[in-house]
């Protein structure tokens, strides 16, 4: 036996598929968060790289003002790093394109 086929079916492309498998499981901020992760010695430089990690971009939906967590080694490293917050910021948003993120938390401890 044999399933009959519409005449008017068309075929859609891998990358078609794939966005339709993948973007609602990634969602827009977790896509952000990966990228930020993966550049982030380019974005802030090897000295904060080496102290800190991004954990996630928290964007509120009312005022679309976002907060950085970024998890650091010791509590040293968030004294070393706090002076540099604006600094930071600024990567961030520049590598983001746009002025998104106006807050820093810095959460103490190695990553899980």
């Amino acid at each position: 036996m044999y399933s009959k086929r519409s005449r008017n079916h068309s075929f859609l492309s891998i990358d078609e598929i794939a966005n339709k498998l993948i973007k609602p499981k990634i969602g827009k901020n977790k896509l952000i968060n990966r990228e930020l992760t993966k550049f982030w010695p380019e974005i802030v430089g090897k000295e904060i790289s080496n102290q800190s990690t991004p954990e996630k971009i928290v964007v509120n939906k009312r005022n679309k003002e976002g907060t950085l967590y970024l998890r650091v080694n010791s509590g040293a490293s968030a004294i070393l790093i706090q002076p540099s917050t604006n600094i930071i910021l600024d990567k961030v948003n520049t590598f983001l394109g746009k002025k998104e993120v106006k807050y820093l938390k810095v959460i103490l401890g190695e990553k899980n």
